[in-house]
């Protein structure tokens, strides 16, 4: 709920207090159809157009208008500072905020709001007068909040939702709130939000400011991640990597086997992974158990990655390779040197997203017995070493020859760290 408000501006907004006392005044009635949650503000704040010429970057379609912020899609990026601050209802607005994040299973969320000048008891009591539906406001952990719901195909209906608890997808939660900045003394949010399964019908009824272009995709149809065909190139290069060297090519039914991740002198930072790995189509599929969520992957040789989802999503939504450059090394002589570059887009795409290029540089190292990575293991394993460019994050790995699939020795990370790997209870059906 209001939780989710992030915070930002810190400095500026304190700078904006001690402005000069000029301030251009806009409509009541902006600020009472800002707490209707609706369309309605945005064509209110369009009536103030002129008010805001010299203090405000406004936006404009048709007969509605918005305040442009930096980037409502990044949290640094989804606020302003107005060049003078503003007056309505005998309150003194600071700022804007305009702040959209995608939160996967638990839904999208949408917040508007104005930075405001006060304490939150304060503000209240001088918005009172103004508030749609004010006999609904409750007092809720140091702010005061309105709040709806409405399940697919039903009406908003009075809801008292849980703070700090996520909609979900499966419901659109409504949410008025007058609450404190968090962050700074004498600063208030007075807005809205909109949280869970929002969907382009919705934001054309209360975001006219939110291009068509911006709105979520709808859910890709059940069974996408396991369905829906690779791209042709993708397979092709896949296809041919693995025939110029068979070596690389899985020799199993499934494998299963308990992955424990630990870190060097922290004996404490210890967890274990149960996974499942089946061969489809000559490629892996993967199932990583984690103690509350299952991630499902597609690997080449169990090592470079076509597909990544959570389980369970109820978007359907998948990370996919949507380009692919692999050489696989045939000859796993020490110092033999190998390539891939991947380029990686969610499906569906997020709003602005924009495709990701990957590359990693990998050598051979050694060859060693595969029962030093685990006792049942049979054979022999090459160990080589990827490095990707974009982070410089280091995989040390080993190809066991025996399956044709390889796993991993150890991480380093600039984010977290190293993390070295054992093998337990390893399970193998040819």
């Amino acid at each position: 709920m209001h939780k989710y408000f992030q915070r930002c501006c810190g400095a500026f907004i304190l700078g904006a207090m001690q402005m000069a006392a000029a301030q251009a005044q806009i409509s009541d009635a902006t600020l009472r159809e800002l707490s209707a949650c609706d369309a309605s503000f945005f064509r209110s704040l369009h009536q103030d157009g002129a008010a805001l010429a010299d203090s405000v970057p406004l936006a404009t379609r048709g007969d509605t208008s918005w305040i442009k912020v930096p980037n409502r899609y990044q949290a640094k990026a989804g606020s302003i500072l107005f060049a003078t601050p503003l007056r309505a209802g005998g309150l003194t607005l600071l700022g804007y905020t305009d702040e959209v994040s995608d939160l996967g299973s638990l839904g999208h969320y949408y917040s508007w709001a104005f930075l405001v000048a006060g304490k939150v008891d304060e503000v209240y009591r001088q918005l009172q007068p103004l508030l749609h539906d004010a006999r609904r406001m409750r007092a809720d952990d140091g702010a005061y909040v309105r709040s709806e719901v409405r399940l697919p195909g039903g009406p908003w209906q009075a809801f008292a939702s849980a703070s700090g608890v996520a909609a979900g997808r499966d419901k659109v939660e409504r949410v008025f709130l007058i609450e404190p900045h968090g962050e700074l003394d004498g600063v208030v949010r007075v807005g809205c939000s909109l949280q869970g399964g929002v969907d382009a019908t919705l934001l054309r009824e209360a975001r006219p400011d939110i291009d068509a272009s911006e709105y979520p995709a709808a859910p890709n149809a059940t069974g996408a991640f396991d369905n829906a065909p690779l791209p042709p190139q993708v397979l092709a290069a896949s296809q041919a990597a693995l025939a110029a060297a068979p070596v690389w090519q899985p020799r199993f039914k499934t494998l299963h086997f308990s992955q424990e991740s630990t870190t060097p002198g922290k004996p404490e930072e210890r967890s274990v992974v149960d996974q499942e790995w089946r061969v489809r189509d000559g490629l892996v599929g993967v199932n990583e158990h984690y103690s509350t969520f299952t991630m499902q992957r597609l690997q080449i040789a169990g090592q470079f990655q076509l597909r990544a989802a959570e389980k369970g999503d109820v978007s359907n939504s998948y990370l996919a390779t949507s380009n692919l450059s692999l050489s696989l090394p045939a000859n796993l002589l020490p110092g033999t040197r190998f390539q891939a570059n991947l380029t990686t887009i969610n499906v569906p795409a997020k709003p602005g997203e924009r495709p990701e290029h990957l590359s990693t540089l990998c050598e051979v190292q050694d060859t060693l017995q595969a029962s030093t990575i685990s006792a049942s293991l049979q054979g022999e394993a090459t160990r080589f070493v990827c490095t990707w460019q974009k982070n410089a994050y280091v995989v040390e790995s080993a190809l066991l020859h025996d399956l044709g699939v390889a796993v991993q020795l150890r991480t380093v990370s600039k984010e977290y760290g190293e993390s070295h790997y054992r093998y337990l209870n390893v399970q193998v059906t040819k």
